[in-house]
């Protein structure tokens, strides 16, 4: 009877979120959007300053090779949200408007669980930012965490207006980060999973040669480098094609132009970064750290500049290739793997399994969780990706990349990842390559089969 006393007052002296009894992990699941790989200091990038990435990625895993499932935002979000290919979520009679409602997403089956879920920021799937569910929202299963920055017209009620300014995600973004903290400041008697989705470094797009040149002014320092394949040819288009490139394709810029644009984008990584380490600062100031799974990514990358392309919507490395951070309780720390791919079909299964959750028997991805505890065991070989709806599919191995391209002639790509990082030369008709060509035809054509892939048919 003593003992229980004691332990009793103990917790009443913690005090605060301490309070409730649980078994189950929370978890903080944080998104940046158009945020590469090697955008972050603990990737070593010198040219940017993320302390608070790299202190999550101190006491957590990192993964060096973790790919998005479609270089676009609302494909790559729809997948992270039901680890379904974009092509099963979206390819439905009619403008996609929403997740079908027979499709499993993470917020009705956490909170069928016992977890409270919430959402700050970004959804994107299909409106920009999620609206309540008492406005008929379309982010099921989901609390969402209204910004008070954010304009008038998303609630459908007067706010605040933004500041005035150029750079409006920062704005958001701001609005974001502290109606997470406010929540974490909450009494929580259950589970949570909460979602924190930031605009930046988004807000990159939508630059010009002029644009640039104006806020020029504003540099301090040296630029950063050009790319290494800024030259490089871009692949993705044939000559005839080449008359109309993709809009982020910038043929006539020049090189100052590209230094500026990636500084910039470097800034807004930065900003967000900040962000993270508030919203991470009060998690721990809350008591909850120690008992929170937190992990990061991003929705897809950019490519500031290499093959003169800026934005995405390209099966580049640079576009497609994304940030993968996780730590918490039972997580391995500072530990970087360099051996198993990760897409972002893993991220539903292996918020299931770390929470107990049974893994739907549809999901396309694996749980994390298994290399986590046993980096030797079994993994998959290949991750694949979709670009454009029915215009591209990638697979990616470890040493090969294999494009198939939705157009008569010139219609398949290879890289060697090895020997050319930079995806400079098509090796797909050179005949060395004819065995490990055939094997990634195979090993696309067993996925489309798997995923009732409507691009078998463009295939055929």
């Amino acid at each position: 009877m003593q003992t229980k006393t004691i332990l009793i007052i103990a917790l009443l002296l913690m005090g605060g979120n301490a309070l409730f009894s649980q078994t189950k992990p929370n978890i903080l699941v944080i998104i940046t959007d158009q945020q590469r790989i090697d955008d972050m200091s603990c990737a070593g990038n010198k040219w940017v300053k993320t302390p608070a990435l790299d202190a999550l990625a101190s006491r957590g895993t990192r993964f060096t090779n973790s790919y998005c499932v479609s270089p676009l935002c609302v494909p790559s979000r729809a997948s992270l949200a039901t680890s379904r290919m974009p092509y099963e979520v979206m390819n439905k009679k009619g403008p996609f408007r929403h997740i079908p409602d027979e499709i499993t997403s993470a917020g009705p089956l956490f909170r069928e669980a016992g977890y409270r879920t919430a959402w700050s920021g970004k959804w994107h799937v299909r409106s920009s930012f999620p609206k309540t569910e008492a406005q008929g929202g379309d982010l099921p299963g989901f609390e969402v965490l209204q910004n008070k920055l954010l304009p008038a017209e998303v609630f459908g009620k007067p706010e605040p207006k933004l500041p005035v300014g150029d750079k409006l995600g920062h704005n958001y973004d701001s609005g974001i980060a502290d109606q997470a903290i406010a929540f974490l400041k909450e009494k929580q008697e259950r589970p949570f999973l909460l979602t924190v989705s930031l605009v930046n470094p988004h807000d990159v797009c939508g630059n010009n040669e002029q644009k640039l040149a104006r806020y020029s002014a504003e540099i301090k320092g040296t630029l950063p480098p050009l790319p290494k394949n800024l030259d490089a040819p871009n692949l993705m288009i044939t000559p005839g094609e080449g008359k109309h490139p993709p809009r982020g394709r910038k043929d006539n810029w020049k090189d100052i132009s590209f230094q500026r644009y990636i500084y910039e984008y470097y800034r807004f990584t930065e900003e967000s970064d900040r962000l993270i380490g508030k919203v991470l600062a009060a998690l721990k100031a809350s008591g909850l750290e120690k008992n929170t799974i937190v992990i990061f990514t991003s929705d897809h990358g950019e490519m500031a500049g290499s093959h003169h392309i800026v934005l995405k919507t390209v099966p580049y490395e640079e576009a497609m290739a994304v940030p993968f951070l996780i730590a918490g309780p039972g997580i391995p720390s500072g530990v970087v793997d360099k051996n198993h791919f990760i897409s972002g079909l893993d991220m539903l299964p292996t918020l299931c399994n770390l929470a107990g959750i049974k893994i739907p028997s549809d999901v396309r991805g694996l749980s994390v969780n298994k290399i986590l505890k046993n980096p030797s065991a079994p993994w998959r070989e290949a991750v694949f990706a979709t670009v454009d709806n029915n215009q591209e599919r990638v697979v990616r191995t470890d040493r090969y990349k294999y494009i198939r391209l939705n157009r008569p002639d010139e219609n398949e790509v290879l890289f060697d990842m090895q020997n050319d990082s930079g995806e400079t030369q098509n090796l797909a008709s050179n005949s060395e390559y004819a065995g490990i060509l055939e094997h990634h035809r195979k090993l696309l054509n067993d996925w489309m089969k798997k995923t009732n892939d409507p691009f078998i048919e463009v295939v055929k």
